[in-house]
């Protein structure tokens, strides 16, 4: 039998090129795409991924409600750089993609991807863009209306909500009608204004847009300006005044005067609310931030806790339900070491009272300071970072939420975790599903649509 011989320049030709096919194969391979992913949150179990456009840019990260997923990112063009806004949704239980939404003649399409310009409430998308307010049908993504309105810009180009509050028979926005900025309420099938009256503060700027309301009063935070000889303007926004009203007359219920607010959230018979550092002019000193309740019906204070009395410094408000305020805390009081200094510890307050429910060590050596979170039934959902061997993991965890116990981890596939561990990135739960975005290469993509309970990364 005669053998097939090749010359030895054909044999390095050849060796060459599968070589190279290889090496392009591998780079094809290798390439990452952002990636929504979908947590059982019982198990902590992967339910399904869902790889994106490899044109999606920045995003803060999904939202959900009545069983969609909606994602809003920027569309990163390589000539262009961010040169669109895309809005997507997905189907909750098995990550089908549902629609997709790219209004025309966006001019800023990473503010709107970076801030809250996506909300759903009441069975009901909305969406801001840069001069225009827009309701959205959730199952089709197509508009049922839209309002002239021009939100954020003061002083930057970051916002802190998107400044409106949904109830069954009344959408309460803030809005400009030329001259001043007005509080309106809305029909929310039509978006026909119902009622309409001035800001009662003319003197006073809000700064956060901080907006909440239960089924019978709105409350509205606003902010004097800074104080000249403050030193950290970042940190210290004035004193804020939260104005309460009657949500179908809009007439002034009452006021109540307190720090620099972060966080204003309706709950039951109380206003649960969060403040930053603030300075005192008089004293030329900053004041410690507070956690505390105010009554819904007359503004009485409740209760408060500054962060060092919750044995929490250097603290991030998190989350609140029906029952507990989470914070994520640096370390444990007392702590010398430099590990134990860049733990990260989340503490639960009652809602009721503001006494510490139980604290959970999440995260021993490494800063997880920024990581989003969410809540359901029974768990309290968010992300920890870790370092064992030198090798540093981003891990999706779930702590009871009545006893703090860590229930699982989930590592993200990401070692730069680019969507969670940034500023202001946020995640979504809902029923037993937990949300959030990734980056994934395409071979682990390739594993995971083929048969993710065969193929799943280990946690440290």
């Amino acid at each position: 039998m005669r053998l097939w011989k090749l010359h030895p320049w054909k044999t390095v030709l050849l060796g060459g090129t599968i070589a190279l096919l290889g090496w392009l194969g591998w780079r094809y391979a290798d390439q990452r795409k952002p990636t929504l992913l979908a947590l059982n949150t019982t198990t902590g179990k992967l339910q399904w991924v869902q790889p994106l456009a490899p044109d999606i840019g920045y995003s803060k990260g999904p939202i959900v409600g009545d069983g969609k997923v909606f994602l809003g990112a920027c569309v990163d063009d390589a000539v262009k750089g961010f040169s669109a806004y895309r809005l997507q949704a997905f189907d909750a239980q098995s990550g089908r993609f549902l629609w997709a939404l790219q209004p025309q003649r966006t001019t800023i399409p990473y503010d709107l991807a970076s801030n809250e310009a996506v909300s759903i409430q009441d069975g009901q998308l909305y969406l801001q863009l840069e001069n225009e307010l827009q309701a959205i049908d959730p199952a089709t993504g197509k508009q049922r209306w839209a309002i002239p309105r021009r939100w954020f810009f003061a002083p930057v180009n970051v916002w802190y909500g998107i400044g409106l509050i949904s109830r069954p028979n009344a959408l309460v926005v803030l809005n400009s009608n030329g001259k001043e900025r007005v509080l309106q309420t809305l029909d929310p099938k039509t978006g026909k204004v119902l009622k309409q009256i001035p800001r009662s503060l003319g003197k006073l700027t809000t700064t956060r847009n901080l907006i909440t309301a239960d089924d019978r009063t709105l409350f509205l935070e606003t902010s004097g300006l800074v104080p000249a000889d403050s030193p950290n303007t970042f940190l210290d926004s004035g004193i804020s005044t939260i104005t309460a009203y009657d949500i179908k007359t809009l007439q002034t219920r009452f006021r109540a005067i307190t720090g620099n607010i972060v966080h204003l959230q309706a709950v039951g018979d109380a206003l649960q609310l969060s403040t930053n550092l603030n300075y005192d002019p008089k004293t030329r000193k900053l004041s410690d931030g507070k956690i505390l309740a105010v009554s819904a019906e007359s503004g009485q204070l409740l209760w408060q806790k500054t962060k060092h009395q919750l044995q929490c410094p250097g603290s991030y408000f998190k989350q609140i339900d029906n029952d507990t305020v989470y914070l994520n805390c640096s370390g444990y009081p007392g702590t010398v070491s430099r590990n134990e200094q860049n733990s990260r510890v989340v503490v639960a307050v009652s809602a009721q009272t503001g006494d510490v429910k139980w604290q959970a060590r999440i995260s021993p050596n490494r800063y997880s300071d920024n990581l989003p979170a969410a809540v359901n039934a029974h768990q309290y959902l968010t992300f920890r970072n870790v370092l064992k061997s030198n090798v540093s993991q981003t891990q999706a965890i779930a702590l009871d939420r009545q006893t703090g116990k860590l229930l699982w981890t989930f590592p993200l596939f990401d070692p730069e975790a680019r969507y969670v561990d940034t500023w202001q990135s946020i995640v979504a739960a809902e029923g037993d599903r937990f949300f959030t975005l990734d980056v994934l290469p395409r071979w682990q993509l390739w594993l995971l649509q083929m048969n993710r309970h065969w193929y799943v990364k280990q946690a440290l």
